[in-house]
């Protein structure tokens, strides 16, 4: 079943049956209709980093904070365009700059 999603509390609790020997990988796997192929890795998950098993690393925290801060520094720039357009249409400024500050403002874009 692809695209499942797993919570943290079921991960370990199926890895932990697994290592206490309460349950088998194959028990596990028949029972939730999990691959085996996905219980090796959480084994090792579990042997590698103990209860912190099956949560983002600091470096995936700090990564998507910083894809959260790009998507709206861009959403925020493509507001900044939009309304000097339509202070340059509303005051009578030529379309000339709006063309150079957008120009400016995509460039800038491509560069991040």
């Amino acid at each position: 079943m692809p695209g499942r999603v797993f919570s943290r509390e079921f991960n370990l609790s199926r890895v932990k049956a697994m290592a206490n020997g309460e349950k088998t990988n194959t028990q596990i796997g028949r029972e939730h209709q999990i691959d085996q192929s996905m219980l090796t890795p959480w084994k090792r998950e579990h042997r590698d980093r103990g209860e912190a098993a099956f949560t983002p690393s600091t470096q995936q925290q700090v990564q998507g904070e910083v894809e959260a801060l790009q998507a709206r520094s861009a959403e925020l720039e493509r507001f900044i365009g939009q309304q000097f357009y339509e202070i340059s249409v509303l005051t009578g400024r030529g379309t000339l700059r709006v063309q150079k500050a957008l120009q400016k403002l995509a460039s800038k874009n491509a560069l991040t």
